[in-house]
């Protein structure tokens, strides 16, 4: 049976983990290749239309250097929709808008995320209680793919 939005928007909040791995192709000039493990901390809006994820993790270098690391994501239920931010200087960027029908267990965000001259692609698969969002990001200096995966308290 394929995911729904309304299956999305169900398993949001029950999210308390997560691993990002990030990965720098040939022609990266970023050098991006690690491992992140974290905790998720949720918020919920009163009107129950945002999720926030409050992220705050270790970043392992594939050379073996430690980063501390946070991230503030922001989720918001549209009509016919999910919208995905990345709250950046306590203002959301609107990265992916996630609409029905998903493609077998993904959904797809129409249009990529236009940053500058980078062009940021997701595809977020459900797995029972588990999101992974698979990101692509191309331009003149980036050649990465992003995996982070998403583990509920049900895990």
């Amino acid at each position: 049976m394929r995911p729904t939005l309304t299956d999305l928007w169900r398993i949001l909040p029950t999210i308390r983990s997560f691993t990002s791995t990030v990965a720098s192709g040939p022609n990266s000039k970023t050098g991006w290749t690690g491992e992140t493990n974290g905790t998720v901390e949720v918020q919920k809006s009163a009107d129950g239309d945002q999720i926030d994820f409050i992220e705050k993790g270790t970043l392992t270098t594939a050379e073996g250097k430690t980063i501390a690391t946070t991230n503030h994501w922001q989720w918001n239920r549209a009509e016919n929709s999910i919208q995905l931010s990345h709250r950046r200087r306590d203002k959301p960027v609107l990265l992916a808008e996630l609409k029905e029908p998903a493609t077998g267990q993904s959904f797809h965000s129409p249009s990529p995320h236009l940053c500058g001259e980078d062009v940021y692609a997701l595809n977020l698969e459900i797995a029972g209680t588990t999101l992974r969002l698979n990101w692509r990001i191309t331009g003149p200096k980036k050649d990465e793919r992003l995996v982070s995966v998403y583990k509920s308290e049900h895990n």
